[in-house]
């Protein structure tokens, strides 16, 4: 997901855009799926595939369709050189990114970068 607060992780540490709603990244469900989950909005939660795991809160999103989700990535690094950036860490997307030598989308026969399943 990309917003204008995140581009990858240039903006993680600057103050301004790590502020309010952007000082974390939730992971965006539809109502509708977060309903079947048993979910609420603002809830923390587990979020996995066969990659990895990340802990994130949920934010709902009608904008979705069901069975998507979205997540901004660029946080996370958590790297005590970059202090706005350790003091609101996020969770790490990149941690559910598919991670072996056959991990690749069947039909274009490339590494999934930018949506996987979780």
């Amino acid at each position: 997901m990309r917003t204008p607060y995140m581009h990858n992780t240039w903006f993680a540490n600057v103050k301004k855009f790590r502020r309010g709603a952007q000082s974390i990244n939730p992971l965006h469900m539809s109502g509708e799926d977060a309903k079947s989950r048993s979910l609420t909005n603002c809830e923390t939660m587990w979020v996995f595939n066969v990659f990895g795991e990340i802990q994130a809160k949920l934010r709902i999103d009608e904008s979705l369709r069901q069975g998507t989700v979205s997540m901004s990535h660029g946080y996370g690094a958590g790297r005590a050189s970059m202090r706005v950036a350790e003091s609101n860490p996020g969770a790490n997307a990149n941690r559910l990114a598919p991670n072996s030598l056959d991990a690749i989308e069947p039909l274009s026969n490339m590494s999934w970068i930018g949506a996987y399943p979780v």
